[in-house]
């Protein structure tokens, strides 16, 4: 990956996007600042400074807390937010490295309170819903991301019958002719998997009606 071509960071730099972000990653950290720094910060920035062991932790901490939904991810995530001059703080906005996330999808792609805003080759950036509404930044097509993750998920972990199965869920909506071959991956890995047997046979129906031009 190329720092200079990370479309994540080019995103985050537009006008009236938040002036801090959270990035898990080093290599994001290093591209957001080379586009967008010095006047725009990141939590840690691995190519300056060495981290002490306390902040490496809650480095970790914060990452584990957002993933997982706690609430006390915002909290942490504010606290090293200086105040303006009106003593407010802004909620940066989080970029995380997609590799590193691939068995935490749908924690992800649903988040309650963090809006997937944007997602390329290498991240998903998120903004708090508050301060995404009252900027008026839309959340990215969660259907496909969810399987644009999947896929990623597959390309990792091609025989396992689970992801086959997950990637077959996150796309029977839309493509269930291509559901229903994942599905049937996921039966030759384990043959007893019957909530992708159940599933087989909802997507090829629904796959039946949509060649017959009989709708979704």
């Amino acid at each position: 990956m190329c720092s200079s071509d990370l479309a994540e960071a080019l995103f985050l730099g537009q006008p009236g996007m938040p002036q801090r972000v959270f990035a898990n990653d080093h290599t994001l950290a290093a591209a957001y600042l080379f586009h967008n720094g010095p006047e725009r910060k990141v939590y840690v920035d691995g190519r300056l400074e060495v981290s002490t062991r306390e902040s490496f932790e809650r480095y970790l901490e914060i990452t584990d807390r957002f993933v997982t939904h706690d609430p006390q991810a915002e909290k942490m995530l504010l606290a090293d937010v200086p105040p303006d001059a009106a003593g407010q703080r802004e909620m940066p906005a989080v970029m995380l490295q997609i590799d590193g996330f691939l068995g935490a999808i749908e924690n992800l792609v649903d988040h309650p309170r963090w809006r997937p805003v944007f997602y390329g080759d290498a991240a998903i950036v998120f903004l708090y819903e508050p301060d995404a509404a009252r900027r008026g930044v839309s959340a990215v097509d969660r259907e496909k991301l969810r399987i644009e993750l999947w896929r990623r998920a597959l390309e990792v972990r091609p025989n396992s019958a689970n992801v086959q199965f997950k990637l077959g869920l996150a796309l029977l909506q839309s493509q269930p002719a291509q559901a229903a071959q994942h599905f049937r991956r996921a039966l030759e890995l384990d043959p007893k998997f019957e909530p992708a047997r159940r599933s087989l046979a909802f997507a090829a129906a629904k796959a039946a009606r949509q060649s017959a031009g009989q709708g979704p």
